[in-house]
């Protein structure tokens, strides 16, 4: 198989680009790399605003991709004999269009790309790579352009290629692959960098609703795959301390604490939250289980799965190398704790409270959050044990719930039932 990467240009990969062309002595097969544009300027391939020219002279320069695996528009024929040209050589590799659907790669006998489809159904991209402009476009899609077209032509486009026009930049004419064809990707892969580009991608995240003309990238946010990486700089630059008062304490006693939700999703989330500053200096994690486990194989099962989800997602944080985990996790180590209880066993109530108090080390303001990640029968009495103990003297208290809330109507109500005699509606 072949793996097709489509990359667009610009000032923010630049920098990549070179440094990915530099590497030396790469464990890759080059062959079976299939590189495209997701958009051009519409400027002679040797211009120096060109994207093409951009990507020859950094990442191709040392790396052997065969000159037939590189798919690139032919700028130097007429606007609309180019388009039409680049849409025929990506129909090569990936298909005709008529439905985005995966299929396999296999050789074809009409193509001396290794790879190029047989059947129609057409093949999605393995990767893409893209910026986001002041305006909010990506790729060659212009918000002052798509504007001028009608809703169906920006998100159901029958063409992997468009011609898109702007305005606002030196090069008038772009040519772009469809939005469609970029939400089709496997794997989409924004590169942002500065604190001008982070202040542009928080106000597009801070718009509630898709919104494919104004803001592209919200469209692409409704497909699976999409990955934002920021540099080192603009993390430092997002670092910053939630506003609570520098003597209040916020404790976070997760119920159901060994279960796969909270070692694949909670304990990882908690951690990134924590190394980008975003929780208060005097914060606490009590895992609350009723399964025996000493604190230390408590500990290195919860790094084992914190470090798993480093290794599997694109964690937002300083580049690996400078990212140093065993210091960063000793930090965390810090802010944990765990205790053994039983939910039915009245002992329980005297247990969790001396744990909140060794933990939060006497801190006067105290604000609680119960998360409750265990089936929706142990509600009840955890729910008598929270309201008990956990509520604080100074300082808000919080129930968080786990989904699904019952198996149908009546079970659903039922769990409330039992939640209102507890917790008041704001507190949940």
């Amino acid at each position: 198989s072949v793996v097709t990467i489509g990359l667009s240009g610009g000032n923010t990969p630049r920098a990549l680009f070179r440094y990915m062309g530099s590497l030396e002595n790469l464990d890759i097969d080059f062959n079976r790399i299939i590189i495209f544009l997701v958009d051009e300027r519409y400027v002679p391939p040797a211009d120096e605003l060109s994207n093409q020219r951009l990507i020859r002279n950094t990442l191709l320069k040392n790396w052997p991709v065969p000159e037939e695996h590189i798919i690139f528009p032919d700028t130097t024929l007429p606007l609309e004999e180019c388009a039409r040209r680049y849409e025929s050589d990506l129909e090569r590799i990936f298909g005709k269009v008529e439905e985005f659907k995966a299929s396999k790669f296999e050789a074809s006998p009409e193509s001396k790309i290794v790879g190029a489809p047989k059947n129609k159904h057409t093949v999605k991209p393995d990767l893409i790579t893209l910026g986001i402009g002041d305006d909010f476009h990506i790729a060659g899609l212009f918000p002052e352009h798509l504007s001028t077209l009608n809703p169906s032509q920006v998100t159901d486009c029958k063409e992997r290629v468009m011609i898109t026009h702007t305005d606002t930049a030196v090069v008038h004419d772009r040519l772009s692959v469809s939005l469609p064809f970029l939400c089709c990707a496997k794997s989409k892969l924004f590169f942002l960098k500065g604190e001008r580009k982070k202040r542009i991608w928080t106000t597009m995240l801070q718009y509630r609703h898709v919104d494919p003309v104004r803001f592209p990238a919200t469209q692409i946010f409704t497909k699976p795959g999409c990955v934002a990486v920021l540099d080192a700089s603009t993390i430092r630059r997002i670092r910053r301390k939630v506003p609570l008062e520098q003597t209040d304490c916020l404790t976070f006693i997760l119920f159901g604490s060994t279960g796969d939700l909270a070692r694949r999703k909670l304990y990882p989330a908690l951690f990134h939250l924590f190394y980008l500053g975003f929780l208060p200096t005097k914060f606490r994690i009590l895992a609350v289980s009723r399964s025996h486990q000493s604190f230390d194989d408590f500990f290195e099962s919860v790094s084992k799965d914190i470090f798993a989800s480093i290794n599997t997602t694109v964690f937002m944080c300083e580049a690996a190398a400078r990212f140093d985990f065993p210091t960063v996790i000793a930090e965390f180590k810090k802010h944990l704790g765990r205790i053994t209880i039983r939910y039915d066993v009245p002992q329980s109530l005297v247990q969790l409270n001396d744990s909140l108090n060794e933990i939060e080390c006497g801190s006067l303001v105290t604000h609680r959050l119960i998360y409750m990640a265990t089936p929706a029968e142990a509600y009840h009495p955890i729910m008598k044990i929270a309201t008990s103990v956990c509520r604080p003297k100074a300082g808000w208290f919080r129930v968080m719930l786990e989904k699904p809330f019952g198996r149908d109507m009546s079970s659903c109500q039922d769990i409330q039932r039992v939640l209102r005699l507890h917790a008041e509606p704001e507190e949940m």
